[in-house]
Parts: structure tokens; C-alpha cells; sequence
């Protein structure tokens, strides 16, 4: 079933826009994951992305980071970026080892351990190159702010703290993803390759052209 976004924010189409050297980007975990990961496609597995993720976000960040502007990394990106490399690592053994299970992945094969670990680390090492750290300090008012969040918009938690954090700091922050679920949040400005959110912003007249 087709995804049907309500789209609330601001979008911009990154396959046309040109980024500015007073442009501040968050990015989001998934597109650091394409940038950085060198298996993110090159194995073919159920999970792999799509064409455009693996080119237009990497060219995008490129072209950011060419024009001086700024990217914005937080520790949240380390954990979900961890999460998603070490799944895909299991995806790529279980090709050749098909009942294998994630706990079993984990502690049972040490040199599979130490491959995933070394993937995490150089990945993040180069988000680190490329990127500034935006400290996340999650207290109670933020868990707070949190689940009201959910109650108004569809998105999951990882990307809820990360917003919440942002908009307090910021209330018309901007951020690089491909996750439709970002532009169901007010007030922010989301540079996607998303082509669903695309066509939904420009009917509804959120697409914005710089």
C-alpha cells in the first residue's frame, strides 16, 4: 500500500537545489549510512537501497560540504548508524549462512563481531570528517515533549528526540533525509530525494524552490 504522507513541513528537492555556504544541515542516520557504509549496496541483500539513495544523498553531501556549508552529527546517528551496519552485516552472512540469528551473529562468530565493529568504527569516523557533533542531553522534559510529539506526528523514536532537541534550538532547522515521516513535522525544512514526499509537497504547496 502506498505510504500516504500528510506533509506539514517545508521540502525542498535536493536533485534541484544547490547547497549554500550558510546552509546548517542535520543529516539524517540512513544518509550517512548510504555515504559511508561501503557495503550499503554493493551486496545484494533483501534490505538494499534503492538506486537514487545510494547516489543522490551521497552527490548531495558532497555538493554541501564543496560549498562550505555546515553538517550536523549527533550521537543518536551513532546508534542507529550501528543498529542499521550491523544488520546489514548479518543480511550479507546469512547469504551463505541462512539460519543465523542476530544474538547468535553477535557472540557466536568473534571475527564477524570484530568485521561489523571495524565497519561501525570507519563509518563513523568518516561522519566525523565530514560533520560537526550536536550534543543531545535527553532529560525529563524531553520525554516529556516526546510523547506528545508522537501523539501529533508519524514518527519513530530515534527521529522524535532528534527533532525535539533541534527545534528547541532551533525552530526552523533544517534536515537532509529520505524519511517521509520528517515532513509530517511543522515548521522544519526537510531536503529529501523522497519522490513521494516530493509530489505530496508540491500538491499541497510545501515545495519550496531556493
Amino acid at each position: 500500500m502506498p505510504i500516504q504522507y500528510s506533509v506539514q513541513s517545508s521540502v525542498v528537492d535536493i536533485k534541484k537545489d544547490k547547497p549554500k555556504s550558510t546552509d546548517l544541515f542535520l543529516v539524517d542516520t540512513n544518509v550517512w549510512f548510504w555515504t559511508t557504509y561501503t557495503r550499503a549496496s554493493t551486496i545484494p541483500t533483501a534490505n538494499n537501497p534503492q538506486q537514487y539513495q545510494i547516489t543522490d544523498y551521497p552527490d548531495y553531501i558532497n555538493k554541501a560540504i564543496n560549498s562550505g556549508s555546515k553538517l550536523y552529527r549527533s550521537g543518536l546517528n551513532l546508534s542507529e548508524l550501528s543498529h542499521i551496519i550491523e544488520r546489514k552485516e548479518l543480511e550479507i552472512f546469512q547469504l551463505s549462512n541462512p539460519t543465523v540469528k542476530p544474538k547468535e551473529f553477535r557472540h557466536n562468530f568473534p571475527s564477524e563481531r570484530a568485521s561489523t565493529v571495524n565497519e561501525i568504527e570507519g563509518s563513523w569516523n568518516q561522519v566525523k570528517n565530514m560533520s560537526e557533533h550536536r550534543d543531545i542531553e535527553i532529560d525529563d522534559t524531553k520525554c516529556c515533549n516526546f510523547i506528545q510529539l508522537l501523539k501529533g506526528v508519524c514518527i519513530d523514536g530515534y527521529d522524535a528526540f532528534f527533532s525535539i532537541h533541534e527545534q528547541m534550538q532551533n525552530p526552523n532547522f533544517c534536515i537532509i533525509t529520505d524519511d517521509g515521516d520528517f515532513s509530517t513535522i511543522p515548521d522544519i525544512t526537510v531536503f529529501t530525494s523522497n519522490r513521494s514526499v516530493i509530489r505530496e509537497a508540491t500538491r499541497t504547496g510545501k515545495i519550496v524552490v531556493r
